[in-house]
């Protein structure tokens, strides 16, 4: 996403600004299941951005937050990318431990703000993807805790498994679904609806496999 004409502007005019992030995933309730908001920045008060045309609630990380360097790449190349959470706070509690985060989708904006006013100039999206882990890594006595979240884009949706790959084993594990039962004779029977190539067509799904298989 591109900068609006007011944040170009000063850029191009090198006027100092200050940059924030914004961090935004909807992950899933543990205890019902549903898809639920949480937004986080490097802010230190609770407040409401509207990044992708809707007003969202960002809470205030208090300066305990960092991005890994951005890497922009054209293509279909799958990025990575990182957001650590210095000290465990509230938010990031309920986003680790409260909510099951694991591929939930996600978004990192940056925003630029005027240090006399504080107002917001612009803001422009660096990041689209999934949540791919949020690792929480204890520090020594005294000291504090650190959460880190990866992400993956969402390029990644490209290297998931054709339909034709899957196996009737896994299609089961859904409530006993058995849509897959003979995808694997699937590719070896000759005969189709309505066909009497040599013989007489079978004419259910059982006449099918037998005359596939030889059983």
């Amino acid at each position: 996403m591109t900068w609006n004409t007011n944040a170009q502007a000063a850029l191009l005019n090198r006027v100092p600004m200050i940059r924030r992030w914004l961090f935004w995933a909807t992950p899933k309730n543990r205890a019902t299941g549903a898809v639920e908001t949480i937004a986080i920045w490097d802010g230190d008060d609770h407040e409401y951005f509207s990044p992708a045309g809707s007003s969202r609630l960002y809470l205030g990380a208090a300066g305990l937050f960092s991005v890994s360097p951005l890497v922009t790449a054209s293509g279909t190349m799958i990025q990575t990318q990182e957001v650590t959470l210095s000290g465990i706070t509230p938010a990031s509690e309920q986003l680790i431990r409260g909510y099951e985060a694991r591929l939930a989708p996600c978004d990192l904006y940056l925003a630029l703000f005027d240090p006399a006013t504080s107002e917001l100039i612009g803001m422009s999206r660096r990041f689209v993807g999934v949540i791919d882990g949020a690792p929480i890594a204890t520090g020594a006595a005294n000291s504090g805790s650190t959460a880190t979240i990866k992400m993956v884009s969402t390029a990644r949706n490209g290297t998931r498994k054709a339909a034709s790959k899957k196996s009737d084993e896994q299609q089961r594990l859904r409530q006993g679904d058995r849509f897959r039962r003979y995808g694997d004779v699937s590719g070896v029977a000759d005969d189709w609806w309505g066909s009497n190539k040599g013989g007489t067509a079978p004419t259910t799904v059982s006449g099918l496999i037998s005359k596939a298989t030889g059983k």
